[in-house]
Order: structure tokens, then C-alpha cells, then sequence
């Protein structure tokens, strides 16, 4: 005889499905990463601003400075007022940490993938390492093919032929050698240009463009989500996260170092897309979602100017004529650099970069303000050293108020490593609890490179804009 389920047993109660499981374990991460921030801002303000177990003689006139030579008083108010330029941007950095899910679950896609528009997923490269080109195009056509889109195209842009194999929704492009803009724009400008002037066949008026580096690994979710950005169609651009430790690693010490750009992503870049839908701290020049139409409008031939950076200055292009941008759900992968030299260059290029965009005169102030603040905080970087030191060695007692700004700056660039690297790195928990380890060391190791990319920036910029002169030289004589 069968026994009957008694009917008053849980009635009408909702069993979570797994997006929602993911969901709320997204929530408790998050929540748990916003309390961690807190304590880290506390701990720092303790020590900067409260001078924590250290003892600060009071004086019978009640100067408390009269341990300290004024040289050093000197030094150290003159280190923490210039620590100040950081402000804006983990004051965005903070917002976006904190009032945005930081661990979202998959993404899911809104829409049909067969109504969506062409999309052309677009690889610009040099063509220098031709095997690091066929093992990116191969993850990413896997990718392509597995998340069920339709209408796409992935577009290979490159200087030197990489002689890729013709496969249907793959095409290899080589900008000719003759082929000079308008406003004789170089390097990946250039090559951005190329693509907008001789647009590929499927790429119409009402396409979109995902840009890629010649390393970025696509995912499933980064599809979805710009599937999503492009259906959505409410905004121009948009940009998302890129992490740095899924993909094979070639240099672990820069890809923990570079573990702060992720925080930057989820942190300013998106609070700003999100709050503002302007780029006030620019974006990267990686997995960037564009309209075709309006891209072309804009242009990316801005000359000498906008060729170190090109990214930056087509994002303030943007912004000056008053399209609009998003965050983009997902991520991609991409590597840090090869070797610590190859990190100083990279962000010499971005401080020498930022230079020609402080000098242009065809962006407006109040359009590039908050980037300007940001480039001088780096090209005066040795100057916060001092503020640093004192406040964990020693703290050496000024403003209040000045010392908690100080502490706060401190406390989320400091925090911004741990949190890249729990949110990026591999679950391998003994070697990931190494590297939340070594952060620490990792954090003043950064802000020591910082301070000698501004210094090897300053002395070698009029060799490279010497460099820059050459090259335009050498390619209106190939175009000629």
C-alpha cells in the first residue's frame, strides 16, 4: 500500500534555483568584501591619523611636532597635500567597490542571439608573435562557436600577415604598408583608422565592434554580456572587466602587481559608467564595446597627439560630442606583462601618453579634468614616498583631517590588491593564500614603481617624442 504525502508539508515553499543559489552567494561575498574594506580603512586611520601604538610626547605648549626637525615636518605635510591628487579616483574607487556587487554570478543573456546585430570581435597587433595570434584566434573561435551567437565575425588586424587559416566568421587583415591617415595618426591609431575607412563586408552602419588586445581570451559570459550592451542599445559604449591570472601566466610577480586593475575596473571604471556614463578616468584600450556608426563618427585620426594613448583619447572624444557609456557585465582574460621592464614601459607610455592629452587644447578642461588630476598624481609619485613612510614607520602628526584623507587613499589603493587577487586568482587555496600574502610587499613595491616610472617617464621624454618623429617619418616616406 502506498503511503500518501502528507499535504501539509512545506506547502507552496520556493526552492531557490541555482542562478538564484549563485545569486545570493554573490551577495554574502560582497557583503563580506565591504566589511573587509572598512576594517582596512580603520586599520590605516589608526595609524595615520591616530598614530596607533606609537607615542607622541605632548609638549607643555601643546606642540606635538616638537620631536620632529622641520625639515621632516616640512617634508612630510608638503607629501601628504600632494597625496591628495589620488582622491577623485578612490573616491570612485570606494563608490564602485562598494555599492555594486563585486562577485555578480553568471550572466545571463536578455535576448534572442538570433536577432541580435552583427557583432565583429576586432584584434589589433603588430603581428611580432604570430603563435600568440593563432592560440588567441583558436580559444576565441571555441568560445564563439559554444556561446551560441549568430552574427559575428572575428576581424584580425594586423601589421605583419600572420597567414591564418580561412575559416567561415574569421578574417585576417593586413593594413598596407602604404596606408596613411589624414592626420598621418600611428601605431594601433592607425590601425584603428584602417578599419574604419576600409570597413570588412559584414561590418554595416548599424554593426557593433568589440575591440580586443592580440592576448584577450574571450568568455561565455563576456559574450552574453555584450549581447546584452549591444541589443540594450541605450548607450554608445561600454567597457568591462579584465582579469589577469586565468589564462596561462608568464610572470607571476607582474601579474600580482597588476592585481589593482581589477579593482580599478569594478571600482572607478564602473562606478563612473554606471553613476555618470561618462569617462572621467578614460578607460582601457581593451574589451571595449562600440557602435560601428558612432565610432566612425568620432575617429580615432587625432594625430600625433592621439597616438600614445589612443584609447584615452577617443574616450574624451567621445565624451566631448556627448554619447553616453556603460559597464559591461562579464570578463576576459588577458596576461600581464613578460617581465618587470616590460611593466615600467607600459606605464611610462601611459604617463607620456596622459602628457599629450594634458597639452591638447582640442578637449575641454571640464571634460578632462578628473584624467588630468589623475596623470599629474602620477608624474609627482616620488613625492607621496615621504607621506607613506611617516604614516606607517612613523607617523609624524599634521592636519587630522588631512591624515584621514591620507589613511583613506592608502587604505583603498592597498586593499585594491588583495581584493584583484581573491577575486581573480586561481581557487588553488594554499597558492592563493600565498599570494594574498605577498600582497603587502606587492603594494609598496607599486607605489616604489610608480615613483621610478615618473622619473625614468620625465628624463626620457624628449627621446621618445624624438622617437615619435622618426617614426612619422618613416611612414610618410612609405606612403609616398
Amino acid at each position: 500500500m502506498t503511503r500518501r504525502r502528507s499535504s501539509f508539508l512545506l506547502p507552496n515553499v520556493h526552492v531557490p534555483s541555482e542562478t538564484e543559489s549563485a545569486d545570493m552567494a554573490s551577495w554574502g561575498k560582497h557583503l563580506l568584501h565591504v566589511l573587509l574594506l572598512v576594517i582596512f580603512i580603520c586599520a590605516f586611520q589608526d595609524r595615520f591619523a591616530f598614530h596607533g601604538d606609537v607615542e607622541v610626547p605632548a609638549e607643555l605648549d601643546g606642540d606635538h611636532l616638537a620631536q620632529f626637525s622641520p625639515i621632516t615636518i616640512g617634508l612630510c605635510y608638503l607629501s601628504r597635500i600632494i597625496t591628495l591628487l589620488y582622491l577623485p579616483q578612490y573616491l570612485f574607487q570606494f563608490c564602485g567597490l562598494v555599492f555594486f556587487n563585486a562577485f555578480n554570478s553568471q550572466v545571463v543573456c536578455k535576448y534572442n542571439l538570433l536577432e541580435a546585430p552583427t557583432i565583429a570581435f576586432r584584434i589589433i597587433t603588430r603581428g611580432v608573435y604570430p603563435g600568440l595570434i593563432r592560440d588567441t584566434v583558436q580559444k576565441n573561435l571555441a568560445v564563439l562557436e559554444n556561446s551560441g551567437i549568430q552574427h559575428y565575425v572575428l576581424e584580425v588586424v594586423t601589421d605583419e600577415a600572420i597567414g591564418l587559416e580561412e575559416r567561415p566568421n574569421l578574417v585576417e587583415r593586413v593594413v598596407p604598408r602604404e596606408y596613411r591617415t589624414r592626420n598621418n595618426s600611428l601605431y594601433k591609431a592607425r590601425a584603428l583608422q584602417y578599419c574604419l575607412d576600409e570597413p570588412h563586408e559584414p561590418i554595416t552602419h548599424n554593426s557593433w565592434v568589440a575591440h580586443l588586445d592580440e592576448e584577450t581570451i574571450l568568455t561565455e559570459d563576456a559574450v552574453r554580456g555584450i549581447v546584452n550592451f549591444c541589443c540594450r542599445g541605450k548607450h554608445h559604449f561600454g567597457t568591462g572587466l579584465i582579469t589577469y591570472a586565468n589564462d596561462d601566466v608568464v610572470n607571476w610577480f607582474c601579474t600580482i602587481g597588476d592585481a589593482y586593475r581589477i579593482a580599478d575596473d569594478l571600482g572607478q571604471f564602473r562606478f563612473q559608467f554606471k553613476v555618470l556614463h561618462k569617462p572621467v578616468f578614460s578607460w582601457k584600450g581593451s574589451f571595449i564595446v562600440a557602435n560601428q556608426a558612432v565610432e566612425k563618427r568620432i575617429g580615432f585620426d587625432r594625430g600625433m597627439e592621439g597616438s600614445i594613448t589612443e584609447d584615452q583619447y577617443f574616450a574624451l572624444s567621445a565624451a566631448r560630442s556627448g554619447y553616453s557609456f556603460d559597464f559591461v557585465e562579464g570578463e576576459v582574460w588577458e596576461k600581464s606583462t613578460f617581465s618587470i621592464v616590460d611593466q615600467i614601459r607600459q606605464r611610462i607610455r601611459w604617463l607620456q601618453g596622459g602628457a599629450w592629452i594634458r597639452k591638447t587644447t582640442t578637449i575641454p578642461m571640464d571634460i578632462k579634468i578628473l584624467l588630468q588630476i589623475k596623470h599629474i598624481a602620477y608624474s609627482v609619485a616620488p613625492l607621496i614616498l615621504p607621506s607613506l613612510i611617516f604614516g606607517l614607520l612613523g607617523p609624524v602628526p599634521t592636519f587630522v583631517i588631512l591624515d584621514m584623507l591620507n589613511a583613506f587613499i592608502f587604505a583603498v589603493r592597498f586593499y585594491g590588491f588583495l581584493f584583484g587577487i581573491v577575486r581573480s586568482f586561481p581557487n588553488d587555496q594554499p597558492f592563493k593564500t600565498l599570494c594574498v600574502m605577498l600582497s603587502p610587499f606587492v603594494f609598496i613595491w607599486d607605489v616604489i614603481l610608480d615613483a621610478v616610472v615618473a622619473v625614468w617617464g620625465a628624463a626620457t621624454a624628449k627621446e621618445a617624442l624624438k622617437n615619435v618623429e622618426q617614426d612619422l617619418t618613416r611612414r610618410k616616406s612609405i606612403a609616398n
